[in-house]
Formats: structure tokens, sequence, C-alpha cells
């Protein structure tokens, strides 16, 4: 029931991307996660077992799935209909994607298996915990990206493609003023952070969540990218990269974890990243023959060196006054180098009326 309402919500979900409904997909979201985790702690009091908690994981995704199919309901058509040349449209547009999907799942998810298969199971809790921070993280710009995905394609479709370069380079910089400061920041506070979040039987995770949330970085930049490479419908260009970051990937893991244990695991997975955002980037930019524009990022990157250095001092104190001073070092550098602006906040801010009219 949990996988099948969630393909079932996938459908959905493109319907609110069209509409420009993301809210509603957080509010099912959010709805669905209350159920289960009021029917985790009910089963928990009553010792129900584990067969009622995997029910109640289902119960969850049903919630979520209701949410978003009775409020879609207001403007899409769910009847059942029979279109033949939609669908071969459809899977002609989509296997590339499933495709690469499929590859890209062997490298983002082989490393966590091959380590389990070889190295000790402590070893493979250590990794797991720090790898669990990456993929809660990456949640972030797939978010922004659904909303991202139909306004490109639709600017791309009426041949506007200054506007569409526009929406590309101002969601690199947003992305850029988030993540390089996450990333340094990271370098400070890792081992605190996991010793709060996982326990002090989790320190070690602090290195190694140093070196994944490099791949963190890099997948925050590539999902911009990659959704503007699906708007181009240039999915068929990239599987090759796809193809053989896998297979390098998967090798390297068989052959280095032996040897190197998670500490190989977590650098092929910032590798691999690493080798498809370059491919994204190198694709689209050739495709839009558009220049990628640094300056902000670049601005970024040194107020974040500013802060790394500045914050440096409270590194072995508070863990929460460690992270204020950062933010807040982090804040007046970046509005005083114009790296953020008050424009640019409204600007990525925009109201959905803004997106279907204006520059935004």
């Amino acid at each position: 029931g949990s996988f099948f309402f969630t393909i079932l919500n996938q459908v959905v979900i493109g319907v609110q991307q069209r509409h420009l409904k993301m809210h509603v997909v957080a509010i099912a979201e959010v709805v669905g996660r209350t159920v289960l985790l009021a029917g985790v702690l009910i089963a928990t009091v009553y010792g129900w077992g584990l067969v009622p908690v995997v029910l109640i994981v289902s119960l969850g995704g049903i919630a979520n799935f209701l949410v978003n199919f009775l409020i879609a309901r207001r403007y899409a058509d769910f009847s059942w209909n029979v279109d033949v040349a939609f669908w071969k449209h459809a899977i002609k547009r989509s296997w590339p994607i499933g495709v690469s999907i499929l590859f890209s799942l062997i490298y983002f998810k082989a490393d966590t298996l091959v380590l389990s298969f070889i190295r000790p199971q402590t070893e493979v809790g250590v990794y797991g915990a720090a790898y669990r921070v990456l993929e809660i993280l990456v949640t972030l710009p797939f978010m922004y990206a659904g909303v991202l995905l139909p306004v490109i394609a639709k600017a791309w479709a009426n041949g506007e493609r200054a506007r569409f370069i526009h929406l590309i380079q101002r969601s690199f910089d947003a992305f850029a003023l988030l993540v390089f400061p996450l990333v340094i920041g990271t370098q400070l506070i890792a081992t605190k952070a996991m010793t709060l979040v996982a326990g002090p039987d989790f320190a070690q995770s602090g290195d190694v969540l140093r070196i994944l949330i490099l791949a963190t970085c890099i997948i925050f930049i590539a999902t911009i990218f990659s959704h503007a490479i699906v708007a181009l419908d240039k999915q068929r260009a990239m599987l090759p990269v796809y193809v053989v970051t896998s297979i390098v990937a998967l090798a390297g893991y068989v052959f280095f974890i032996p040897i190197y244990g998670m500490w190989a695991a977590a650098w092929l997975t910032v590798g691999s990243e690493l080798a498809v955002m370059l491919g994204n980037i190198v694709i689209a930019v050739r495709t839009l023959k558009m220049r990628v524009d640094w300056t902000v990022p670049g601005k970024a990157l040194f107020a974040s060196v500013i802060m790394y250095f500045a914050a440096l001092p409270l590194a072995n104190r508070s863990l929460s006054l460690t992270i204020l001073v950062a933010v807040m070092i982090y804040l007046v550098i970046a509005f005083a180098t114009k790296a953020l602006t008050r424009g640019m906040i409204e600007e990525l801010l925009i109201s959905r009326r803004g997106v279907s009219g204006g520059e935004g």
C-alpha cells in the first residue's frame, strides 16, 4: 500500500507542479507524516509489533495521497480514459528519465550496500548516520526544482530563451548562497551535530559528514541543471553520463571499500555526484549557449570562508552559539558584498501570480 499510493501520489504531484500548487504537496506531506507518527506512537504504547507498524506506514502514504488528490480535483480531471497516442508520447519523453534514475540509484545506493557486505556493521552504522543527513538535505532542491520545472518548460516552449537563462542563473545563485556556507560551516560543527542527533557512539559520523556534505552541495547545484535538461528535452544526451558514472562508481565501491571502508564510499559518492553535475552543466550550457555568471557564488564562497574563520574560536563551545554567530556573520558579509540583496530575496520568494506572469 505504501509503495502503490506513493506512485499514485507522483501523478497528482505533477498536477500540483503544473498549477504551481506545491504548498499543497507540502501540506499533504505533513498530514501523511503526522498520521505515521501518531500511529507509530500508539503502536509503541500498546506493543502492537512490527506488522501493524508496517500497516501504519501504508496509512500514512494513503493520507498523503488523499489530501493531494482531493485538492487537485478542484482544477484537474482524474476520470478514466484511454489515450494511446498520449501514452506513446509520454513513454517516448520519459523513458530516458527512467533509465537515468535506474543508473543514478546504482551509484547513489551501492556504496551502502557494498559496505554492508564487506565491512563491520558498526562501520555501516557510522556511515549510514552521516548519509542519512545527506538524504534529508537533498530533498530541499528537488522540492524547489519541482516548482521551477513547469515555469522554465513553459519559457522554453514559448521561445523565451532569455527568461529561461535568467531563471536558471538566479536559481544557481540562490543555491550557492545556501550550500556554500552549509558546506564550510559543517566542517566546524559536524562532530557535535552528529553527536547531538545520533548520540556519542556516532561521533565519528561527523568526519564522514564533512566529506558527504560536499556531495550534498554538488547535488543541490546539479538539481537545477538536471531539471533544465528535462525542460530542454535533452534527457537522452545525459544517458551516457549516468551509465558511465554508475559503472565506474560501482567498480570503485567493489575495489576500494574492502581496503579503505567508509572513507572510500564517501569520496566515491562525491566523485560520482560531481561527474553527473558536470555532465548536466555542460549539456545545459551548450544547448542554451549561456555563460554561467559566478559573481554571486564567488561572493557567497568568500562570505563563507570569512564566516568559518570568525566562528572557529567558538567551535569547541556551544553548538547553538557557534551556529548563531556563524549565520549572523555570513548574512552581514553577504549583504555587505551584495551577494544577497533585498531585490534578490523578493525575486526568489515570488508569489504564484508573479511566477505566472512576471519575470521572476
